[in-house]
């Protein structure tokens, strides 16, 4: 319940308003990860907030404990996989809009 909602406000906060793409893109301060795009790309980099990793992280980490618990270890290696899909569709996303992307909009459905 907690990743749909932060779901839908991810997704309504960064199509809805600038908000948070003023705050990615002008506060610097440790809430971001920083990578470097491609040369001749239209960003000179994607940034990543830290929630879009830490809330996913968890429902990754509780599905490798479900599966550690019940003896079958390909929960965590589906859920990990799963989410770099994710992460990978949400940067070629970016970089095929030219705009700013709610990664949970990527994230959440491939976890």
């Amino acid at each position: 319940a907690l990743l749909g909602g932060l779901f839908v406000f991810d997704i309504a906060a960064v199509f809805g308003s600038d908000a948070m793409v003023t705050v990615a893109t002008k506060i610097d301060a440790p809430i971001k990860l920083v990578a470097p795009n491609a040369p001749g790309s239209a960003f000179p980099a994607s940034i990543l907030g830290l929630g879009d990793v830490a809330l996913p992280a968890l429902l990754v980490s509780f599905l490798g404990r479900y599966g550690d618990a019940r003896g079958e270890g390909k929960w965590r290696v589906a859920a990990t996989g799963a989410y770099s899909v994710g992460l990978y569709a949400c940067f070629l996303a970016n970089e095929y809009v030219r705009r700013g992307q709610p990664a949970l909009l990527y994230l959440v459905p491939a976890t």
